[in-house]
């Protein structure tokens, strides 16, 4: 429990990561961590204190028997009362541990994210509520499991409707990363700004997919809706980032157990890397082999945004079927 407080909570402000080094952007000491330590000292006083009682005991058990028949019961009062206070001690270091243990699980402490007063909320820009019977943000967002407190990195926020939805759901205490490419800063306009105007825990962020500033082991989720076919698109002839560094970023900004939740228009099978360039689509088992190649597992996968009716082979753009896209999604956990 020691390794993992230290390792994964107790950051320091200069690490060595994958990337090579990388100065982190505060030092975390969480109440957690403190207890964990002070359940350790507990435990070494019980330790001690357990065997000095066995020998105290055990001392005046013999000594007794040696010196009297009449108090030949004495012992086993003796040894029962150190007993006794061997089961006190073990009961007390045990709820120590318990409550301990507890606080430093965070999804122990976390509750469901209450998306539904996020969607509700009076600020909410009209144009986004428009919005949320297409894309169904309460069982996406239901389906990833988002939680109250959680620091979440949106890959490819674009304009914003998942940013603020998010940002209301996580709460005071959680954060959103709304990351954007430079070469989309015609494309989003103002919106970043706006956005994290309105809403305080929210973050921007311009870089690359495949250069993340995030520190290592600090998001508890990756969300990449509608964005890992831009792998396969260049504007201009710039790439957006490399495919695998890219899995690779997410892997190493990911908490142990944290997850990544991706949709995407789904394009026709075999069309490779490069129908995201002409369509606008990526295959869903590519995304799966390059989160695998990184070390992200698939922990479920819904139908809820897919449509029967899409041919898979016309651009996203295509007025015969723009806003009706059929989208897998999946979550992956590091």
């Amino acid at each position: 429990v020691l390794i993992v407080v230290c390792r994964e909570q107790l950051q320091p402000s200069i690490a060595m990561t994958g990337r090579g080094v990388k100065l982190k952007k505060r030092i975390q000491v969480p109440i957690s961590g403190v207890l964990i330590l002070l359940y350790a000292v507990a435990l070494l006083f019980k330790s001690l204190c357990s065997n000095l009682c066995a020998q105290i005991f055990m001392f005046k058990s013999y000594a007794q028997r040696s010196t009297s028949n009449f108090h030949t019961t004495l012992p086993t009062r003796l040894e029962l009362t150190m007993t006794l206070f061997q089961k006190l001690l073990t009961s007390l270091t045990t709820c120590c541990a318990l409550a301990a243990l507890v606080l430093v699980s965070s999804p122990a402490l976390a509750a469901d994210a209450d998306v539904a007063a996020a969607l509700a909320h009076s600020d909410r820009p009209s144009a986004d509520a428009a919005e949320d019977a297409r894309r169904k943000p309460a069982e996406v967002l239901a389906f990833a499991g988002l939680q109250t407190g959680m620091t979440v990195l949106e890959m490819e926020a674009g304009g914003g409707y998942f940013t603020e939805i998010l940002a209301r759901a996580v709460g005071p205490n959680g954060s959103v990363i709304m990351q954007n490419p430079p070469a989309f800063d015609s494309f989003v306009g103002d919106a970043p700004a706006e956005r994290s105007g309105r809403v305080s825990n929210i973050r921007v962020s311009r870089v690359n997919f495949d250069d993340l500033q995030e520190a290592d082991a600090s998001v508890d989720m990756v969300t990449w809706i509608l964005g890992p076919h831009e792998l396969g698109y260049a504007p201009g002839g710039a790439t957006l980032g490399d495919p695998a560094k890219t899995f690779s970023e997410i892997a190493l900004v990911l908490k142990p157990g944290g997850v990544l939740l991706a949709v995407d228009h789904i394009a026709p099978a075999d069309s490779g890397l490069e129908a995201g360039g002409t369509l606008h689509r990526i295959e869903e088992s590519l995304v799966t082999q390059m989160a695998a190649a990184a070390g992200l597992s698939v922990v479920r996968s819904s139908d809820i945004l897919k449509n029967p009716d899409d041919p898979l082979t016309v651009g996203v753009f295509d007025p015969s079927i723009q806003g009706k896209t059929s989208q897998f999604l999946v979550l992956y956990r590091k």
